[in-house]
């Protein structure tokens, strides 16, 4: 399998990359799951109860009733007794390897948090000031590990397809993470620049704006449109606000 090069400049964390486009150019074999109960989300026909569902190289290519129309194959899975599901597609995730995790059973953990009330924004630029910094203490296989493991847990619950809106982790660990695991994402990064601290009547400047402007600049360079079609880009936002963050 030969490797995606970037169209950027930064080669630490992709270039071992797949094409994937490239796969399905090869001798495709097929693969038939079958006995399954299947929803289709098709709405004229909601769900097959015993299905059949054909897989040509990476290609979902027919779906059916067992017992009818059954194509030939070269490998059959059974599913009897489990659901097929299609990919699920999580539009707003962060991976958040710096979240405490501290929950308990029976909700003792739960206290008002920065959120609440309209917000604390001393508290929640101090939050996000932090976890914005947290990426560059991670080296790219330190990054790349640890992404693999989240995405693991998303893709092992059906979510196949994710939209990154802003991760303590770095944006390229991610994406190599779903090239790893023939997953779509689409990698964005938030930033912080300044902060407002409490009982404060004007801001501190936490970050170097443009430092961050080029960063994203960067990513969307190295994975919009990237050619294996599984990772892209989404544009940032930066509100006007004491946290400026970017979606």
């Amino acid at each position: 399998m030969r490797a995606v090069k970037n169209s950027g400049n930064d080669k630490s964390s992709n270039d071992r990359s797949v094409d994937h486009r490239e796969m399905f150019n090869r001798e495709e074999k097929s693969c038939l799951i079958r006995g399954g109960f299947l929803y289709t989300a098709n709405p004229l026909q909601p769900y097959i109860a015993n299905s059949w569902v054909q897989i040509i190289g990476k290609r979902i290519a027919a779906l059916g009733e067992v017992g009818k129309d059954e194509p030939p194959c070269d490998q059959t899975l059974n599913a009897s007794g489990k659901l097929v599901l299609p990919g699920f597609v999580n539009p707003h995730w962060h991976e958040s390897l710096a979240a405490p995790n501290d929950e308990q059973p029976d909700d003792s953990h739960l206290t008002t948090t920065p959120y609440a009330k309209g917000g604390d924004i001393a508290a929640l630029g101090a939050m996000f000031g932090f976890i914005a910094g947290v990426g560059k203490r991670l080296s790219p296989d330190e990054a790349v590990a640890i992404a693999r493991w989240s995405l693991w847990t998303q893709l092992r619950s059906g979510t196949t397809a994710l939209g990154d809106v802003g991760s303590a982790n770095t944006a390229d660990g991610m994406a190599q993470a779903a090239l790893d695991l023939g997953m779509r994402i689409r990698v964005s990064r938030w930033g912080s620049d300044i902060m407002l601290p409490a009982g404060a009547t004007t801001y501190q400047k936490i970050a170097d704006t443009q430092e961050q402007v080029d960063d994203w600049e960067a990513l969307m360079d190295r994975w919009n449109q990237h050619p294996s079609g599984l990772i892209g880009g989404m544009p940032s936002v930066m509100g006007p606000s004491a946290v400026r963050m970017s979606n």
